[in-house]
């Protein structure tokens, strides 16, 4: 079995990834001096106040800690991290380094979608069909990267 790795940038929360049967590192938003991992630890009507209030939003890549555990949860299976454009975040370097740390990183690619929000998830939603219905991992890297 491949599992499908990829980050907020695919406009997934964690619990519709999990819904939909692959995992979903998150992307940290700091706004108002407090950072959220996902933008749904905060509601839109407080964040919507905190614009109000002149407060700008960052976002940071997902953390290394979480990209790592997302890699140790897959076991023995082998994973496809499907990432944001590395010239955007450094969410793509931070997916490769995690997989230099790992024990199963030998299991585990990264690819640099080149991009963002609606084709990223376009790519993850191929990907997770794919592996759903038991392409290779190399089937579902060829599909993600032409």
């Amino acid at each position: 079995m491949v599992r499908i790795i990829t980050d907020t940038s695919s406009m997934y929360s964690s619990a519709e990834a999990e819904a939909a049967g692959f995992a979903v590192a998150p992307l940290q938003i700091s706004v108002g001096g407090t950072t959220y991992r996902e933008l749904n630890e905060i509601g839109s009507d407080e964040f919507v106040q905190l614009l109000a209030q002149g407060q700008m939003p960052t976002s940071s890549q997902p953390a290394l800690s979480d990209v790592m555990a997302l890699y140790e949860a897959c076991g023995e299976d082998e994973a496809l991290n499907i990432a944001m454009a590395d010239g955007l975040s450094g969410t793509y370097a931070t997916a490769v380094a995690a997989r230099e740390l790992v024990a199963n990183g030998n299991r585990i690619e990264v690819i640099n979608t080149g991009t963002l929000c609606g084709p990223h998830r376009y790519m993850v939603e191929i990907a997770a069909k794919m592996a759903r219905a038991g392409a290779t991992l190399q089937q579902i890297k060829d599909k993600c990267t032409r």
